[in-house]
């Protein structure tokens, strides 16, 4: 290997996560750790930050550099760094600018005040938030820098969180420290992760829908499941270990996967929008705002997992039209780890998105349908684009211009034959600025909407769903679908007007269905589900 690389392991600020990570002698994802780095001949040192009322540290040698925990201060804009990751919260499928833990954690000025002198030409990141890092990833990392010659600003591998490592040059990381830069910043330079960036993992590790990380109770509870089910199995073993026994681990681990409470929450507050879009189904249910009393009652529930929930309000409405839309996010701010809107944009005012910044939104997810005057017209019935782009890409160029990042813009179209032609004019208008345009699939709702997609884009072999383990849909009169593609709630999972959040979510129904759905029997409980093309997206 013709560079020179260290690892850096960082401890977890929480006394939670750090305890989580510390671990006992069931299960100790830094003792895990440790050896695996100490197995890697080639990483220089291991430094670590180390304080002896932590514990015992397993293996001790000439390589194990044993450094004081450092009080140098992070990213001033760290915060924001973890809220723009907080609504990917799985793996990095979907590109590693959100993803990778380094974007959240990782704190640049401090690694290098305690990398050894002179400096490697490359450190191996690896937070204390992940619980199981094996020799493969980290050889595959260290062989696809090798075999680019040590040129990229990154290297990584696709995988979940908690399992992938990131390599980063040390120029990089002293450019972030000095700039005070998030790493977002520098990935959103770069415009995307390359395959030459990117080592091997196995193909059930990249498709994993799973998050092996210790930054939330949620994930520590998780963790320790995965944990104990390879231990009994006796694979847990650093010399032994592989990526594809800890997947394998987490997907048997459904139940412990979808816990108490869901990690995505979508209510729609509201089912009034002011344009019809084709893309969305016609409703048959009757027209609701939901009360300000059952709002509270749900989100106040989240409170033994407000380290993991991300909230939106959306749904088939347009919260925006809620007339009672600023208390709701007051009140759902201190109850969940990120806070978005999805809107049709029709309501979206430089006051309105004031409002979005003084109560900490994270992001505004805008629904244009398709792009461009002719194609807006064609998807949204309504000729309203020409106003409402230049509207909402102002508010975008001030936000940027005074210097502000959140809430962070998520704008989407939905893949159709009438919006193609437009899709790279979508696509570069929106990221001249901070934003992270969304194209997504033609959703059919199971027949209720007539298709205008050219080409089917939904993965070949069928899955379980991945929403029935992590998203609930709450409409605005308070019943629970079972998912969203159940848009006039014809098979009902709870009603939070009678139920508590946890009642509906770990309810009978929402059992037998995840049950049924890892036995590979999609039609047992819900024959909608065997047809259905929309298990794969995460919400």
């Amino acid at each position: 290997m013709s560079a020179i690389v260290d690892a850096y392991i960082e401890i977890p600020a929480s006394r939670e996560s750090r305890d989580a990570f510390v671990g006992d002698g069931e299960f100790s994802p830094f003792n895990l750790l440790l050896k695996t780095l100490v197995a890697t001949p080639e990483l220089r040192y291991i430094v670590l930050p180390w304080d002896d009322s932590w514990g015992k540290i397993p293996v001790v040698n000439d390589r194990v550099k044993i450094v004081k925990p450092g009080a140098i201060s992070d990213i001033a804009a760290r915060d924001v760094g973890k809220a723009m990751r907080a609504w990917n919260h799985t793996g990095s499928l979907h590109g590693t600018l959100m993803s990778t833990a380094f974007c959240a954690y990782g704190n640049p000025a401090q690694i290098l005040d305690h990398l050894p002198r002179p400096h490697p030409r490359y450190v191996l990141s690896l937070t204390g938030h992940h619980a199981f890092i094996t020799r493969e990833t980290i050889a595959s990392t260290l062989r696809v820098a090798d075999e680019n010659g040590w040129i990229q600003a990154f290297y990584t591998c696709d995988g979940p969180l908690g399992m992938i490592p990131i390599l980063v040059d040390v120029f990089v990381l002293d450019q972030m420290a000095r700039s005070n830069t998030l790493p977002q910043s520098v990935f959103f330079s770069m415009g995307r992760f390359w395959g030459y960036m990117l080592g091997h993992t196995p193909t059930n590790v990249v498709q994993c829908r799973r998050a092996f990380e210790l930054a939330t109770q949620r994930g520590r509870s998780f963790c320790a499941a995965v944990g104990k089910r390879l231990r009994a199995c006796g694979a847990l073993d650093a010399e032994t270990l592989s990526a594809t026994a800890v997947v394998e681990a987490g997907n048997a681990e459904f139940d412990a996967w979808a816990g108490e409470l869901p990690q995505d929450v979508e209510i729609e507050i509201t089912t009034d929008r002011d344009i019809e879009p084709v893309y969305l189904p016609k409703l048959s249910r009757p027209r609701a705002a939901m009360s300000f009393e059952l709002f509270r009652k749900i989100v106040t529930q989240f409170e033994p997992h407000k380290d993991s929930i991300n909230l939106t309000l959306g749904g088939f409405g347009d919260p925006l039209n809620h007339p009672e839309l600023a208390a709701f996010l007051k009140t759902a701010r201190p109850y969940v780890r990120a806070l978005n809107i999805r809107t049709f944009g029709t309501r979206l005012t430089e006051d309105v998105f004031q409002e979005f910044v003084n109560t900490r939104v994270d992001t505004v997810n805008v629904r244009f349908g398709y792009w461009g005057k002719e194609q807006y017209l064609k998807a949204n019935n309504a000729d309203l684009f020409e106003e409402l782009s230049t509207r909402i890409l102002g508010i975008r160029d001030k936000q940027a211009e005074h210097g502000g990042a959140m809430p962070f813009f998520v704008p989407e179209v939905v893949k159709g034959l009438p919006g193609d032609k437009t899709l790279v004019d979508f696509r570069d208008e929106w990221y001249k600025r901070m934003s992270w345009p969304v194209v997504t699939s033609y959703n059919t709702f199971g027949g209720a909407v007539e298709p205008q997609q050219a080409i089917n884009l939904y993965p070949g072999v069928r899955k379980p769903c991945y929403k029935i383990t992590e998203q609930m849909i709450v409409h605005a009169d308070g019943r629970v679908p079972l998912c969203w593609q159940d848009y006039d709630c014809r098979i009902p999972a709870g009603d939070l007007n009678a139920q508590s959040v946890t009642g509906a979510w770990r309810g009978e129904l929402m059992r037998k269905v995840r049950a049924s759905h890892q036995e590979g029997d999609y039609a047992r409980h819900n024959s909608g589900c065997a047809k259905c093309n929309e298990w794969f997206r995460l919400s």
